[in-house]
């Protein structure tokens, strides 16, 4: 309620993102979608990309792929970042199991069918952008924490107290988390915001605990701990080292890593 009603404007999501760069952090990814004008007009998108132009090789933006049908005729369009200055961009979309649940990370394969009909560059799922890896052949299997709502929490405005060493040498995620905002997705362990089935995502990744194959058993927790999800701190050995980051008012939520991860 102190930055008003959501979507802030992406000044202030830069602000948030560029005060934990400038405490160490190794990198933010957005799980935000950019791809139209900000509602508060131009001067904000200029501000967006102005604040975070030192770190563009250090920030990982959203793409996503809608679809609709219409009429029998499927259709989809691949929504990309406004901003054409920063290079690093990962897609959204994750695969769901014939029950409803989102479970995987996309493969090659299924990447190359679907974005087929779109120019190039084509996007890599948003983990695997951000942790710099290629798309494996078949889909890797997500292993999630838990429920919704099991994860520490930390308020947005509360970034500055947290201490500089809290955020060095980590990774951040930054996505909208509160239910009544949208963006909720079942999983096995019910429904969760998908910034927080993105960080599940990337934690999987991070930590090796995917699963080649999504018909597998998910087993295995992930460390996970952040903001109104809040994403967990990672030490170097792969053990908890604390919890808690950012929460951007009830609405955004971040996955800490250990560096280099």
């Amino acid at each position: 309620s102190r930055m008003g009603s959501w979507p802030w404007p992406r000044a202030v999501q830069a602000e948030l993102a560029a005060a934990v760069l400038e405490r160490g952090a190794a990198q933010v990814v957005f799980n935000i979608v950019t791809s139209q004008p900000s509602r508060y007009g131009a001067a904000d998108d200029q501000a967006f990309e102005r604040r975070l132009a030192p770190w563009r090789q250090r920030v990982v933006l959203a793409a996503s792929l809608t679809g609709s049908d219409q009429e029998g005729l499927a259709q989809r369009q691949l929504q990309r970042p406004l901003y054409g200055s920063f290079p690093r961009v990962g897609l959204t979309t994750l695969l769901q199991s014939p029950q409803g649940f989102t479970e995987a990370i996309p493969g090659r394969r299924w990447l190359a069918e679907s974005l087929s009909d779109f120019p190039p560059p084509h996007p890599l799922p948003l983990a695997l952008a951000a942790l710099g890896r290629p798309a494996p052949e078949r889909p890797l299997a997500i292993n999630f924490a838990g429920p919704s709502g099991a994860l520490p929490q930390v308020s947005a405005w509360q970034v500055l107290e947290q201490p500089a060493a809290f955020w060095r040498g980590r990774t951040v995620l930054i996505g909208v988390t509160a239910a009544e905002l949208g963006d909720q997705q079942e999983t096995p362990f019910g429904p969760q915001s998908g910034a927080e089935v993105q960080a599940a995502a990337l934690a999987s990744l991070a930590l090796g605990t995917a699963l080649r194959d999504p018909s597998e058993p998910l087993t295995g927790l992930l460390l996970l701990g952040w903001f109104v999800l809040q994403a967990a701190a990672l030490c170097r050995g792969g053990n908890a080292a604390g919890s808690g980051a950012i929460g951007l008012g009830g609405a955004v939520a971040g996955l800490l890593l250990a560096g280099g991860s």
